[in-house]
């Protein structure tokens, strides 16, 4: 019995192309939380950039943002919190100081970046989100970095043993050792008493692996990556085709 789903947000929840979540993913969702299952949003993003997408309006259950290094309840009370920290923090500072990458700082407060330049500006275009304001580093706890480059252009940096993951051509998250949305549910799971198996996950992008694994049913949509395809036990259709809406059908959610 699921008791649980866990909710990537860009490209699984909220579309791009409507800049909306789609009326019957709303509608599919609303159905499911009167049934007593917790809906659960597990992203990347921070609790700023969802207010502005006006995600937020839906009453999530919990919500696990940055790629799991932030936790909060569905008041938004924080509960669990990963900073990054030691010598690499040191490093991402000096980097973000001396404007040696295109990059971005997540803090509990908000996101700013280093600089602005082409490619940040066509990242957040992509993600339907204004380029963060410029700031110097002002001391608060890293808990997400964002590096604005391709492939080619971070495999020549030496980010030691933090996790980096990709979710756009031009983007990459790096978070803490073992950080991961899928650390997120089990700190979910165990502060609610719900078993992993218990649980749902639905996602599109490289950073939705590691939650598709350890959730009890794993579901990609049909705009998905197709590593995420792979890892899933359904694939649905894509979010402009009501994907969301047809996985719940098809698990007779609603």
């Amino acid at each position: 019995m699921i008791k649980a789903i866990f909710l990537d947000n860009d490209g699984t929840l909220f579309s791009h192309q409507e800049h909306r979540i789609p009326s019957s993913a709303w509608k599919a969702l609303s159905s499911v939380q009167e049934k007593g299952i917790r809906i659960i949003l597990n992203t990347g993003r921070d609790m700023s950039e969802l207010d502005k997408l006006k995600v937020t309006e839906f009453p999530f259950d919990g919500y696990i943002i940055l790629n799991g290094q932030l936790c909060l309840d569905e008041k938004r009370i924080p509960y669990h919190k990963v900073s990054i920290e030691g010598d690499m923090k040191d490093r991402l500072i000096s980097w973000f100081e001396e404007k040696k990458y295109p990059m971005a700082f997540s803090t509990e407060t908000g996101i700013y970046i280093n600089e602005v330049c082409p490619i940040i500006e066509e990242v957040q275009a992509a993600i339907s989100t204004p380029v963060p304001p410029v700031h110097g580093y002002d001391g608060e706890d890293i808990l997400l970095t964002v590096f604005y480059m391709s492939e080619e252009e971070m495999s020549s940096l030496d980010l030691g043993d933090l996790c980096v993951t990709r979710w756009h051509d031009g983007a990459v998250d790096v978070v803490s050792k073992g950080g991961s949305k899928a650390g997120g549910i089990l700190r979910y799971c165990e502060r609610y008493g719900i078993s992993p198996h218990e649980c749902m996950a639905i996602g599109d992008g490289e950073n939705d692996l590691e939650m598709l694994k350890t959730a009890g049913i794993a579901v990609a949509m049909g705009n998905a990556d197709d590593i995420i395809k792979k890892a899933a036990d359904h694939v649905t259709d894509g979010i402009d085709q009501d994907g969301l809406y047809k996985a719940l059908k098809h698990y007779e959610l609603i």
